[in-house]
């Protein structure tokens, strides 16, 4: 016979949790439910540092609204700007489910969360470098100016390909296509095998004792496995762009920058998925993993991609197009002059 000698105010408590997670399978009294506790050192630590980061994101959000008329955001696209920094604030977020008592909701909201917000963030990422190499690719001009020129004019046909111009409006379907796919695996994986959670004992990290809830569900390990191959499909789409960008003009290429994010995304998903997965780590290490992962992914794009268009603008550092010359068509193309008025006129 299985037995829970709780006393006092603990008896509740504990008939609450059998209530909803089923019985504790133990012979031996039960004091405590181990989980990262709002009101605690590390869950107080870990709300501020992820509420400041969030503030921070906020703030270059209005930076990006305020400055979009100047030629350092419009040659970035500002809406896609917009859309990567709300992806970046949504995977963020998602720390927040990761403290207090775990339940049904938060299990399933920390995973829609950092999914959703990581296709938003990266799927944009791709297709604002796609756009760029798209108009450059397909300028066709007339040089009305000297290559001298500082601020070249926008020459007739400039960035309109066969199908049309080059607009962000244009590209946007892509973005909207990849999130999509994200949201049906998540809704799938949320209908037929809904999370749930589980009371454990006898973990490493606790005592005769304690308890703590875990998220689990029938086929976690088979729906991990379809979004980090999914997922997997962008960073790679992501290496594939950066390698044939990398000779666009350092102005409008990002390839740098995607191969960056790439790498740190390969790192730290190398260093925490196997940490979270085969080792028996308390409630308050996951949640300082996942803190500084999340940190690590999405706070490293909003300052690689947007924060140094913005630190431009206030050192007044002059937008340039023109670069010593080189002998590949791809260089060639960075410097045709009017590329500069197509951004700014194909915001639509």
């Amino acid at each position: 016979e299985i037995r829970l000698s709780l006393v006092g105010s603990e008896m509740c408590i504990r008939d609450s949790i059998n209530a909803e997670y089923g019985t504790v399978d133990v012979s031996y009294r039960v004091d405590e439910v181990v989980y990262v506790h709002l009101h605690s050192a590390v869950g107080v630590a870990m709300a501020v540092l992820t509420s400041l980061m969030l503030f921070l994101m906020v703030l270059v959000m209005c930076a990006i609204l305020y400055y979009q008329d100047n030629i350092w955001i419009r040659t970035s696209s500002p809406k896609f700007c917009i859309i990567i920094s709300i992806g970046c604030l949504l995977g963020l977020s998602s720390v927040f489910f990761w403290i207090g008592e775990p339940t049904t909701m938060r299990c399933t909201a920390k995973i829609w969360f950092s999914a959703v917000g990581f296709s938003m963030m990266f799927s944009t990422l791709l297709v604002k470098n796609v756009r760029v190499l798209w108009i450059l690719k397909s300028s066709r001009y007339t040089p009305s100016q000297s290559s001298s020129s500082s601020v070249p004019v926008s020459p007739r046909g400039a960035g309109v390909s066969a199908q049309g111009p080059v607009t962000e409006t244009t590209v946007s379907p892509i973005i909207l296509i990849c999130v999509v796919v994200e949201l049906i695996i998540l809704i799938l994986w949320t209908s037929i095998d809904t999370l749930r959670v589980k009371s454990v004992t006898g973990l490493s990290y606790l005592t005769p004792r304690q308890m703590t809830l875990v998220c689990t569900g029938d086929h976690i390990p088979v729906w991990m496995i379809i979004l980090v191959v999914y997922n997997g499909g962008l960073l790679l789409m992501g290496c594939v762009l950066a390698y044939k960008t990398r000779k666009i003009n350092d102005s409008l290429n990002e390839s740098k920058l995607i191969a960056i994010c790439v790498y740190n995304i390969l790192v730290t998903s190398a260093v925490i998925i196997p940490l979270l997965l085969f080792v028996d780590l308390s409630p308050d290490a996951q949640v300082v993993l996942i803190c500084l992962a999340s940190c690590s992914v999405f706070v490293t794009v909003m300052a690689l991609v947007v924060v140094p268009r913005i630190w431009k603008i206030w050192n007044k550092e002059a937008f340039s197009l023109h670069s010593p010359a080189r002998s590949t068509s791809s260089s060639n193309l960075s410097t045709s002059p009017g590329v500069t008025s197509v951004f700014s006129h194909s915001k639509n």
